[in-house]
């Protein structure tokens, strides 16, 4: 298990975007209610990436936003072997209704599942102490819930997948699932509602719809020329070269597109006004 060091970043980043009448609620009500109510004790995520995933690329910007409102805001990363990881994938697929290498979750999934899990947790009680709160998110981490209830630590699990209904790989999923949470975690967050298996007791429900970061660079407003330049220097319509096309980086850092895309094509790029045309 490895720790992810994020270095704070002021809320004051989010004032063009929330306006300061949000802002000034978020620094002196919210995040002071938090702070009171942790009592200097830490809010710990644990995912199974560091990098290359969607909950990854959320804890990379809600954990510096949060550190930097003066709450102990941590994220660990578990260890797992690739059969622990196949097992997992299947899971996620299940969730999502869908049938992916086409096995189901039996007892000897469940046993390289748990052998992992004892693994990470064995390594957990050095992170975590009394008083502290553990976000566990997705399958991945689901078994860690029974270790951290039974020593005293609030167990919150988020899972950020899942389909509206309900059919044989959902079951066969939920069904896996349910012995490693429900017995022991305090509360669950779904993207949607009707995520949720119906053995979530609503009380315990909580749904937070999914957003976009407003301060990475692919959320930004583009101009119709910084679009057309970025186009043309990487090969995908024709046009002068421009050279590389400055923007800036979510820490407001000054970059540049540099690299080129890598096209099969039969013919040149199609022309700029063309593109636009067919909109």
């Amino acid at each position: 298990m490895e720790e992810v060091r994020l270095a704070p970043r002021s809320p004051e980043a989010l004032a063009n975007v929330i306006g300061p009448e949000r802002l000034e609620r978020l620094v002196t009500r919210d995040a002071a209610a938090m702070r009171s109510a942790l009592r200097g004790h830490s809010v710990i995520n644990i995912n199974s990436t560091p990098a290359g995933g969607g909950v990854a690329e959320m804890l990379q910007v809600l954990l510096p936003l949060t550190r930097g409102a003066d709450i102990d805001a941590r994220w660990l990363v578990i260890e797992g072997d690739p059969a622990f990881f196949a097992i997992t994938k299947r899971i996620h697929h299940h969730l999502h209704g869908q049938p992916g290498d086409g096995k189901v979750l039996g007892g000897a999934e469940a046993t390289h599942y748990e052998n992992v899990m004892r693994r990470n947790t064995d390594e957990l009680s050095a992170f975590v102490t009394d008083g502290d709160i553990v976000i566990l998110h997705d399958p991945q981490t689901a078994g860690m819930a029974r270790f951290l209830s039974d020593v005293g630590i609030p167990v919150v699990w988020r899972c950020h997948v899942g389909i509206d209904g309900s059919n044989e790989w959902t079951q066969d999923a939920w069904e896996f699932l349910r012995g490693y949470l429900e017995p022991y975690v305090d509360a669950y967050v779904f993207t949607r509602s009707q995520y949720s298996p119906d053995w979530v007791s609503k009380d315990r429900l909580h749904v937070i719809r999914p957003s976009i970061d407003p301060l990475s660079p692919k959320n930004h407003d583009m101009s119709a020329e910084d679009a057309r330049a970025i186009l043309s220097h990487v090969g995908i319509v024709d046009g002068p070269p421009a050279g590389p096309v400055p923007f800036l980086r979510a820490d407001g850092t000054p970059g540049r597109v540099e690299r080129f895309a890598d096209i099969i094509q039969t013919g040149p790029p199609p022309r700029w006004m063309r593109l636009l045309s067919s909109r």
